[in-house]
């Protein structure tokens, strides 16, 4: 992603507001985890579906491009979670993939093994998962975890908890506009 780790530190204290709850679950000195959750009107299927339409919520401040409209997800083991780049004025096309779909199972759960952000070119791994239960209203709660692991990396679990935190308002604001 274009985001420096510095952007990142930024985005983290001048992001937009949590949604219900969010936190760094484990620290360690080469790793953390954070968990964000929230409850949308949607089922558990309309939720893992809009979830793999990440133009529809991805931030465009934390793409290469600048525009998250050219972010895409295949939904299916090994899939891709893409993003277009091209050169116009040389009519060239090209892409990032920022993760591999690890695990797709509709409704129930989506992973994502991916390095994200500053974290693609550190010796690196991540796990990004989407767990989605159904509440007894019919709606869902969508549970977000970021797992990272790597050298020294403990130390970003502040301002990549504040990316992420972004991201899933974002896609709750998404799942909740199309109620």
């Amino acid at each position: 992603m274009r985001v420096s780790v510095l952007g990142v530190i930024g985005a983290a204290f001048f992001g937009v507001a949590s949604p219900a709850a969010a936190e760094i679950t484990e620290q360690w000195d080469d790793g953390f985890v954070v968990s964000h959750s929230f409850e949308t009107a949607a089922t558990p299927l309309e939720a893992y579906a809009l979830t793999g339409q990440p133009a529809r919520w991805w931030s465009d401040a934390h793409s290469w491009s600048g525009d998250a409209e050219n972010f895409s997800m295949e939904l299916k083991p090994g899939g891709c979670f893409c993003e277009r780049l091209s050169d116009a004025d040389n009519m060239l096309d090209g892409g990032a993939r920022h993760g591999t779909v690890a695990m797709a199972w509709p409704g129930r759960r989506l992973v994502i093994d991916a390095a994200l952000g500053p974290m693609l070119g550190l010796s690196s791994a991540g796990w990004l998962s989407f767990d989605y239960e159904t509440l007894e209203t019919g709606g869902t709660r969508v549970i977000v975890t970021y797992r990272v692991e790597g050298h020294g990396l403990g130390a970003l679990s502040g301002p990549v908890d504040g990316v992420i935190d972004q991201q899933v308002a974002a896609l709750k604001a998404a799942l909740d506009a199309e109620d």
